[in-house]
């Protein structure tokens, strides 16, 4: 099955607070009208790229690196295994990186049934 996640990119968003910590996350006004833009303008893979990089707070290598097997729609959980980055997929860089996520019902009645 082909994975059209992989070669998804994420538009540049320019951020307000430009502090490196405080600066760091999208507010919920700010998700909801990047999630509003990108579906209205996107194709779906965008959009399923960042509404599962906002429901589950994993990072955007980890979201690349994803595959239909690593989700288990019976037990609601997303697996982390590997990342994907300019150096192609390759394993987790550590222990700690090799976890599973809760899904949330609206991602997986939403996004994922859309894709």
């Amino acid at each position: 099955m082909k994975n059209r996640i992989a070669k998804a990119e994420l538009p540049w968003v320019e951020k307000i607070n430009n502090d490196e910590v405080e600066g760091n996350y999208l507010t919920p006004i700010e998700l909801e009208l990047l999630l509003k833009c990108v579906k209205q303008s996107c194709d779906i893979s965008r959009y399923t790229l960042i509404s599962i990089l906002a429901a589950t707070g994993m990072r955007r290598g980890e979201a690349g690196g994803l595959r239909w097997s690593d989700i288990d729609f019976k037990d609601n959980l997303i697996y982390i295994n590997r990342t994907r980055d300019f150096y192609g997929e390759r394993s987790a860089k550590t222990l700690n990186s090799i976890r599973c996520i809760d899904m949330t019902e609206v991602l997986r009645n939403g996004v994922l049934n859309e894709s």
